[in-house]
């Protein structure tokens, strides 16, 4: 049995607007699964990606809202016991 880190939440800041919750993640184990994104506990579709991609993932995302950067970041686990 061993954690995998399967999603990445990151609060993203801009001087003058609200923060940002930002949930990247995968939940297919050992197989290739586009990352699905939520915005303040808001779906917001699926992009690509995978399990191990998911940092990259979240950088995608935080370009994507101009003048943001991650103010904070943690990720989320889970076990592959069978």
């Amino acid at each position: 049995m061993r954690d995998v880190v399967v999603g990445v939440v990151g609060t993203l800041s801009s001087v003058g607007a609200k923060d940002i919750e930002l949930l990247i993640h995968s939940h297919n184990l050992g197989n290739p699964s586009p990352c699905y994104v939520y915005e303040n506990s808001m779906y917001r579709g699926m992009i690509g990606g995978s399990i191990g991609s998911l940092d990259e993932m979240l950088q995608f995302q935080v370009a994507q809202r101009p003048g943001y950067v991650v103010k904070a970041r943690s990720d989320r686990g889970a076990s592959d016991a069978p």
